[in-house]
């Protein structure tokens, strides 16, 4: 057996089971379907005013063996090590490098790579939605990727490597 099946053997309960070669672009994303109880579970995190446009889980199992490894690695070296929902704004045209250079801003198209600049090569998360959607300052092209992060804390949210995240769902969305 090959790291990747036993990667896959080992999966949240949410993601479809697909055989290896789907994961050829080394992520698949599939859009929720509205009004199923994981689509709700996500929209009911954004407030009235915001208009969902779509939400889509991604499943990354390369991402996901690299954030079990890190996460076990943390906790062998005694950290006390959280499991916290982060979420990453950006625009609509940057998703496809987002995730498939696990959002490393740098590579950015959009307004959101100035944004950035100056911090270290990881991405910025919130730890709550409403500051990530405070900085949006186009009214269009609106997307927040929500991730789990191993975090020592709740609410100050800073990674150190790509294996301390791991994206969950891209959610498009516009505001009322």
């Amino acid at each position: 057996m090959n790291i990747l099946e036993h990667i896959l053997r080992d999966v949240p309960d949410t993601w479809t089971n697909l055989s290896i070669d789907k994961y050829d672009n080394k992520y698949y994303i599939e859009t929720l379907i509205q009004d199923t109880p994981e689509y709700n579970n996500v929209a009911q995190l954004f407030p009235e005013k915001c208009r969902i446009n779509y939400i889509k889980r991604v499943q990354n199992p390369y991402q996901l063996g690299l954030f079990k490894i890190m996460k076990e690695k943390k906790n062998s070296e005694g950290k006390i090590i959280n499991v916290v929902e982060g979420y990453h704004s950006l625009s609509e045209e940057d998703v496809e490098i987002a995730l498939k250079y696990t959002m490393d801003y740098r590579r950015y198209k959009s307004i959101f790579r100035q944004i950035f600049s100056g911090d270290n090569k990881q991405p910025r998360f919130y730890s709550d939605i409403s500051s990530a959607l405070n900085c949006f300052v186009e009214t269009q092209n609106k997307v927040i990727i929500i991730c789990d992060i191993l975090s020592e804390s709740f609410t100050n949210i800073i990674t150190s490597t790509q294996g301390d995240y791991i994206s969950k769902y891209v959610i498009s969305f516009s505001e009322e």
